[in-house]
Formats: structure tokens, sequence, C-alpha cells
């Protein structure tokens, strides 16, 4: 049998929704572990997504329940409580449906935990432009703090610099538009439009591969319902982030 080159790194995506994220680490043989209790299938871009739990289970927050080490964490934690393109209906929200915004909480948290638990090589959490920065601001700083200090002290660990860790652990590592990476795509124009989107973690930052934003911001014209599967599909993680990121992070 052919060797799985990569199989004994660990990857989750965790919230992976249609595993477009995890998807370059998949193709160049790593083991992925998409934790998303939706299962999910991505017509356009083939990607099919079991899910595999949900993020608060407690089994998962367990070091080595995953049965090998934990290489890197991918997290996209539930954004429509977060952004601040849901800022109109913030106020109403808070008062008739306040357990929208806890359990949106409630998820990213856990996805923290899980970063916390298990010391991976790198993390990264993605959100867009909104509150979730102020909401989690003592759990990322708790985490980022905990898991770096781990790291620094480990040996043979050293390999992995340098990262970019900032001076204010809850403040983003970068904030990025698909179009600055849609260059690494062979159809790279389907990704040159804008979506500002928040990173926050330990990572090594992915070379930009910019074009001109021509299709603007087009996430509310194409995919503007309300159902899951649109709600799905504006969350994606684009194609030529992903595979930018894998490189700089393998």
């Amino acid at each position: 049998m052919k060797k799985r080159f990569n199989s004994d790194r660990l990857i989750l995506d965790v919230c992976g929704g249609t595993g477009s994220w995890s998807k370059p680490y998949r193709d160049a043989g790593y083991t992925v572990i998409v934790l998303d209790p939706e299962a999910f299938t991505d017509n356009a871009g083939g990607a099919v997504c079991g899910g595999e739990g949900d993020v608060r289970d407690p089994r998962y927050h367990v070091k080595g329940c995953f049965g090998m080490p934990v290489h890197g964490i991918l997290m996209s934690p539930p954004c429509t409580e977060f952004a601040s393109s849901g800022a109109r209906w913030w106020a109403d929200k808070a008062a008739n449906s306040p357990h929208l915004l806890e359990d949106a909480i409630a998820v990213a948290e856990a996805c923290l935990n899980l970063v916390k638990v298990h010391e991976p090589k790198w993390w990264v959490l993605e959100n867009p432009v909104g509150r979730f920065r102020r909401l989690l601001a003592d759990k990322l700083t708790e985490v980022s703090l905990d898991v770096a200090e781990a790291w620094d002290h480990a040996e043979g660990r050293n390999e992995y610099q340098p990262f970019f860790v900032p001076l204010r652990a809850n403040k983003p590592v970068m904030t990025f538009h698909p179009c600055e990476f849609a260059g690494w795509l062979v159809n790279s124009i389907k990704e040159a439009y804008t979506k500002a989107t928040q990173l926050f973690g330990r990572f090594r930052k992915p070379l930009k591969r910019p074009l001109d934003p021509v299709h603007g911001s087009k996430m509310h014209k194409k995919y503007g319902g309300k159902s899951a599967r649109t709600k799905r599909m504006r969350s994606k993680t684009p194609e030529g982030f992903a595979e930018a990121f894998y490189h700089a992070n393998p």
C-alpha cells in the first residue's frame, strides 16, 4: 500500500462547514477531522463534509482523545451574532432572543478551549469584522498567552518560528479580503471580491497574490438569503486564501 505522506499530521477543521479551508491539507495527505454537527454538500465546489460532532462535546476536550497529536487547528465559529453587518438587529435580539448570542459565545469559547487542551503547533480562528474581538477578549488573551508559553518552553519545537504573535493577544494577527489571495487560483477572477475577515491565533502570515476586486462585495448579492445553505456559502473560506495559508503553515 502506498504511504500517505503527512498522514501523521492531524488537522482539526472546527465548525468547518464545507471543508474548504482544510481541503489543501487533505489533498496533501494530512489526517483531517472536521468538527461540525451538520453534514453539508457544496455542489459548486464539490466538497462534502459529514458532521463529525459538536465542538462543545466534552469528549473532544481531553488531550490525546484523537489518538495522535494535533498539528494545527482551523476554526470558523458561526459569525451571525458577531458580524457588524448584523449590528442593526443586536438590540432586538438582546431583548427577545438573548440565547442566540449566548450560544454563539459558547461555541467560540469551546473552539478556543481546544487550542488550550491540545497545544497545536499553530492555530487560527477567523471571523468577520464585528464584536467578536470585544466579546471574546478574555478567552483570546488566556489561550494566546498560555499556548505561546507552552511552545516557547518545549524542547525541539523552535523549528516552526518565526510566528507573528500580537503584543495584545486579543488583537487580530491580520485582516484580509479574498481578492488579496485570488492570484493563487488558476481561475483567479472568481475570488476577485472583498469581504473583510479577521484572523486571530498563532501562525505564519500567508503570502498575498492580489487581484483588483472587480466583483466588489458580492456575497450578499449572490448569497443574500436566510437559509442554512446561503449562510454556509457566505462563510465559506476562499480557496485562494486556503491554498496560501496551507503553504505558509504546513
